[in-house]
Order: C-alpha cells, then structure tokens, then sequence
C-alpha cells in the first residue's frame, strides 16, 4: 500500500512550468513532464459520526471516523488515461466496539462499518482504490483495473467512510437512446476493509446469519468462487419510458437478472412529471451455491427467489414525492452478497435492508422539499412484513417485521466553500412482529435510533 501511496505523491509533485521560462522557451509538450502536469489532481476528505441508541437493557454505541483520500487522472492520450488513488480511514473517537453486549452477546453492527469488519479493534486503515487505465471516446468507455461500478444491484453503497471497489474490466457503449454495460470482475475491495479479496473471499466479510435450518451459516471463507460476469443493455421506447435488463452471473453461486421499466410523463406543465416504475428479479442458485457442504455454502443447491417492485410518483420544481411497494416471493431467501451492494428495490432506505429473506411485503412512501437553493429535506416513512425470526428458511438475519422512519437533511455550500457538503441522517426503526422475548432480534434491529452527521469535502 505504502507503495502505490508514494507513487500518487510523486505525481502530485510533478512541476509546473514556470512563469518565466513560459515567456522564453515554448514547453514541449512531447515530454512525459508536460503530459502528466496536463492531468488532474483530486482529493477528498470525510468524517461521519454515527451513535447508535438501542432498546433499555442493550449496549448503545458511538463512533466518529475520519478519511482522506487523494488521487491523480492523467490527460488522454491517444485516448487513454491512466487513474490512481488511495485513502486512509481513520477512528478519532468511539465506544468499545471490540466487546459483545452483555445481554445478547451480539457484536455491534452499524459504527463497527466505518472501520475494519475484519479486524474492529485497528484504529486506522490505508487502501489502494483506483488504480486503472481508461479507454474513452464520445460513445464508448473501456476501464482495465480497480475501480468503482455503479449497477443496480453491484454498486459502490457508500454510506460508510470508503465505497465498494472492483477490479477487472467495465465497458460501457452508450448512442442516443440505448446503452449497453458489461463487466468481467475478478476481485473486490468492500467497503469497511482494507484488502482486495477474489470473489469467493468476499462473501462472508459481512455477518453471515444462519443456514435454512437454523444453523450458523460458515460460508465465510469457505466460498469457491472465482469471478462476477454481468450484461446490462437500457433503452428509451420514447421520451417518456425507458427499460432495462440486467443479468448477474457468480462463477459457481447464482445467476440474477432483473428487468426494470421507467416513466415520467409531462402532466399540467414541463416542470411537473407523473412518476411510475416495475422492477422484477429473480435468481437460481448455480450448482451447490458456493461448497458441496450444505453448512457452508452460500446458496442452497436448486434454491431460487422472485421479487416485483414497484413505484408512482409526483415531481414538481423543489417538490418530489414517492410511495413504492416490495413483494419477494416465498419461494427462496432474495439473496446477493452485502459486501457487492445495497438492496435494488425501490423500497429500500438507509440502514436496513430487507436482502436475506423472501415472503416479505414492504411498502414506504417519502416526500422531498429543497427548502432553499443547495439545501434539501426528505422524509421517508416504511412499512416492512418480514417472515418470523423463527423461519429460518426465510429469514436469514433474524429480522422481524419493523416500521422505519428516516430524516434526510443535506446541504451543499457554494461559494468560497464550494464542494463542501454535510447531511444529518435520524433513523427510528420499531418493533410490529414476534420477537419471541429474545432481545438478540431487538438489538440493533429494531426499537433502536440511529443518528448520522456527514461532512464531505471534494477538491
């Protein structure tokens, strides 16, 4: 790491021309010196605050981490770039994160992601993120490295100190009114660690939950798998609609595809638009879903899962409002790797997911006001029907049935104090199913309030 670091610092340090030699001597701009001075420089820094107060009787946790990040894009050539980047993580203050909680012997869940899942008692991390080199023109991209990927269900899900990063290869066509993305991934650097890892050795960084029968899940470290292959091809029917298909290949876990329909129609004037969109997935485990061990594998053999999203919406200047609905199927567990991205569906909200189970209903509904210009607020309020903690066949986490507020506010300044920006994120989650009076379904489940201060700084 420290190496990759020293070679970013020796191409920030690449000297300018000066003044007056530019007044005499034409530079050349053959020379290696020239071409790297014509690329740019970025930088970013970041802390987030994160408490955590749980249910009376269960530990309450606190923690403020600290990044920065700097990184470097060459100027193309020949229409080629090269980009290279790392960051540092940092824990300024926190609660003991390292011990269970007395009651439940449950570990935290929510401020340990700001630092190492692998190793929470490290007080600071270093990673190489970007490393690339980009092939671009009007139409076509080709990036050949580590990166990040945005895809509906792969993507960087950010709310942590440092994103999702993959290395392999990403191409993107995209003409007027179609696109077409495909990408053949070999290894992935999830947020909240440090280390690159294949495929397999991914899956399971995060909590695992349990088997179908109720028995610890030991995937972790035990998954053979070696690549990520995913196609994705959007287009417009008319100005109005667009669609997308979407398929996910894991070498020896599963296979998802997901196709997704888009509206927004013009209604009273330009500015207000009528808001709908269907989503459908589904997913079937590829051979033994990971190990021929049924305790150890990620997916059950022949195991499947369907889920339909959808969304209907208003948008008006300053004005957004949404109410979608969520329905997985009881067929299977709706399963994808929390260390590859956060929940696709529309019903989705910052701090829980409902990934991990299936004969689920959700629906939630927000409405977002930018109150003045750069300044934001969104309230989102859900409604999630999960199966009983006790069915473990579709209840991998152990989440009961919960109802889910969200307070959204963030500002973007401007001015001398461009590209700084903050958000205030409050979180209540309760109780509506059966915990069975066990509080390790409680803790850090429900009847909890989560407190998020985010400041940014991008240069």
């Amino acid at each position: 790491m420290i190496k990759y670091i020293f070679i970013i610092f020796l191409l920030l340090q690449v000297p300018s021309v000066s003044q007056e030699k530019s007044t005499t001597i034409s530079p050349d701009t053959t020379s290696l010196r020239y071409l790297l001075h014509q690329g740019k420089a970025n930088g970013r820094v970041r802390n987030l605050f994160m408490m955590t107060n749980n249910a009376s009787g269960l530990t309450d946790y606190y923690a403020n981490g600290l990044g920065f990040g700097i990184g470097y894009e060459s100027a193309p050539i020949f229409h080629i770039q090269v980009g290279i980047s790392g960051f540092f993580m940092y824990n300024l203050a926190s609660s003991d994160l390292t011990t269970p909680d007395k009651a439940t012997s449950t570990q935290n869940r929510y401020e340990v992601g700001l630092f190492d899942l692998q190793d929470i008692s490290r007080k600071y991390l270093m990673r190489l993120e970007n490393l690339y080199m980009k092939y671009s023109t009007k139409e076509f991209t080709a990036i050949l490295g580590k990166q990040v990927v945005r895809t509906p269900i792969l993507n960087p899900q950010d709310g942590r100190l440092s994103p999702t990063f993959i290395e392999g290869v990403v191409i993107n066509w995209n003409s007027t009114g179609s696109a077409i993305d495909a990408g053949f991934i070999t290894q992935i650097s999830p947020r909240s660690t440090d280390g690159w890892y294949s495929i397999g050795k991914t899956v399971g960084i995060n909590p695992t939950g349990v088997n179908t029968d109720g028995t610890k899940a030991q995937y972790s470290n035990n998954i053979d798998s070696k690549w990520i292959a995913y196609m994705g091809y959007t287009f417009s029917v008319s100005d109005e609609v667009k669609v997308q298909f979407w398929d996910y290949h894991a070498d020896r876990l599963f296979n998802c595809g997901l196709v997704q329909v888009n509206a927004e129609v013009e209604v009273s004037s330009k500015q207000d638009k009528l808001l709908s969109a269907l989503q459908i997935t589904g997913e079937t485990a590829i051979g033994d879903g990971g190990n021929s061990d049924p305790q150890k594998t990620y997916m059950q053999a022949n195991s499947r899962a369907f889920s339909i999203s959808s969304r209907l919406g208003y948008s008006a200047p300053g004005w957004r409002f949404l109410i979608n609905y969520t329905r997985i199927t009881g067929d299977g567990r709706w399963l994808f790797p929390r260390e590859w991205g956060r929940d696709v569906f529309f019903t989705f909200m910052l701090r829980e997911r409902i990934e991990g189970a299936g004969n689920v209903n959700a629906i939630n509904c927000s409405i977002l006001h930018e109150l003045t210009p750069g300044l934001t607020a969104e309230l989102s309020y859900g409604l999630y029907y999960m199966p009983d903690v006790l069915d473990y066949r579709l209840n991998k986490y152990g989440l009961p049935s919960y109802n889910h507020c969200n307070v959204d506010i963030r500002y973007k300044f401007t001015g001398v104090l461009q590209g700084l920006d903050m958000q205030l994120l409050t979180t209540y989650k309760g109780l509506l199913g059966e915990s069975h009076s066990n509080e390790k379904y409680i803790i850090n489940r429900v009847r909890l309030a989560n407190i998020n201060f985010v400041t940014n700084f991008n240069f």
